[in-house]
């Protein structure tokens, strides 16, 4: 019976190495992530020069221009209420750290080239980091995702001033909203 409980013990020990193994298995393939990361006010500052803002803008102003020639005051009051709830996050996301996401939208499916070219396996706002090691090593892909934009040389000088300046804190932007 002493053998049996052994064979038993041996067997349940076999059986969850083996499963432990087959769980982890996924792991070992990858077992360290190189990390890319940018800087968010980069992309705010080519996104809002780029066609795919200039277009958001010409489709707002046709809006408004109908809006006005219908005597719609509640749609004018709307769309004006966006353009400049729309300038606000421009601001918390230009000067700030707030997330951009949405704004990468319309290049999304070039991240991953961005990814490949640079050598990383994930790319991360440089702002999103809760905590990290003091010698953690990053890539940063800002400037391969800013050109995902085409940027003009205005937008490259406009980030050249701030990015090596601190972001401003949420306060200090809505101390100076329009």
């Amino acid at each position: 019976m002493k053998t049996a409980w052994c064979l038993i013990a041996v067997l349940t020990f076999v059986a969850l190495v083996s499963s432990s193994a087959l769980v982890s298995g996924e792991r070992e393939l990858k077992d360290t992530l190189k990390v890319g990361v940018y800087d968010t006010r980069a992309i705010a500052i080519v996104y809002a020069r780029s066609e795919f803002h200039s277009n958001w803008i010409s489709e707002l102003k046709a809006r408004h221009e109908k809006a006005k020639a219908a005597g719609n005051e509640e749609d004018i009051a709307a769309i004006e209420k966006e353009a400049e709830d729309r300038q606000h996050l421009f601001h918390l996301m230009g000067f700030g750290t707030y997330p951009v996401e949405e704004l990468l939208d319309p290049v999304r499916d070039k991240l991953g080239g961005v990814a490949e070219q640079a050598g990383v396996d994930v790319i991360v706002s440089k702002w999103a980091f809760t905590w990290h090691r003091g010698d953690a090593g990053f890539t940063d892909v800002t400037p391969a995702m800013m050109q995902l934009f085409n940027p003009s040389e205005k937008a490259l000088e406009l980030y050249g001033q701030i990015k090596d300046k601190p972001p401003a804190s949420r306060e200090e932007i809505e101390g100076h909203r329009d």
